[in-house]
């Protein structure tokens, strides 16, 4: 990647790398987004209703399946379905407000330090996946979100189904609460669909709700800011 290995990199340099490898490549978004909030702050709630999440929230952290997967498979024994659960379960904050569209020549991984410093404390910078092209064309750089936690064993696995889905060479990046990954190669919309659908069928070790979340958008979106502030910047970890 532009003659330098890609191997610890730390997010700002690699996004750098990734887009100035393209000589096509023209422009790049970032964004500024607030960490998610959890269920609770976000809606306010009755007594039973908290001890439906406080259940969930405790499955989850005991057999590693998603919260939101805990939480909804609880309407099959239900004889009702909360009005609540189901507004909350397809919730959607969006991108984030722009920071900046950033041209290929003005991009570097000290201007993107720059830009996560002027943010709000506690703020992420979020990356956009679409690339604009000499062309005037958009196409994008292949992103995941892995829901699994860092360790060595996870790092493992994370590796084999990146080799699985064989879109793109790439690497995996180390994001601090799991791992990412990024493809070397742009793809098009289209192929990017294709893309995340394949990705889908590896949930939940993918995190199924970010994928939701991007087709959304019909655009990815990660971290490349630490998760807290304070904290380290995603690295990379593993080239694949």
């Amino acid at each position: 990647m532009n003659g330098r290995n890609a191997l610890m990199l730390e997010a700002p340099e690699l996004v750098t790398d990734l887009v100035l490898k393209h000589g096509s490549a023209q422009g790049v978004a970032f964004y500024d987004v607030s960490p998610p909030q959890t269920l609770q702050e976000r809606i306010r709630l009755a007594e039973s209703e908290s001890s439906v999440i406080e259940k969930a929230t405790k499955q989850s952290r005991e057999v590693g399946l998603p919260f939101w997967e805990l939480l909804l498979s609880s309407i099959l024994t239900s004889t009702d379905v909360p009005d609540w659960l189901l507004e909350a379960a397809r919730f959607h904050r969006g991108r984030g407000r722009k920071v900046r569209l950033v041209n290929r020549f003005d991009l570097s991984g000290d201007l993107i330090r720059e830009m996560y410093s002027s943010l709000p404390t506690g703020s992420w910078l979020v990356f956009s996946s679409q690339v604009d092209t000499d062309d005037g064309m958009q196409r994008h750089i292949p992103m995941l979100d892995f829901r699994c936690s860092p360790t060595k064993r996870s790092l493992a696995q994370v590796i084999e189904i990146a080799r699985n889905l064989i879109i793109s060479r790439g690497v995996i990046v180390e994001s601090g609460t799991s791992f990412h990954f990024y493809g070397r190669d742009l793809i098009d919309s289209e192929t990017l669909l294709r893309f995340l659908g394949q990705a889908l069928l590896y949930s939940p070790i993918i995190d199924s709700r970010w994928i939701g979340h991007q087709l959304i958008e019909t655009c990815c979106y990660l971290r490349v800011s630490p998760a807290k502030a304070g904290g380290n910047f995603p690295r990379v970890v593993a080239e694949v």
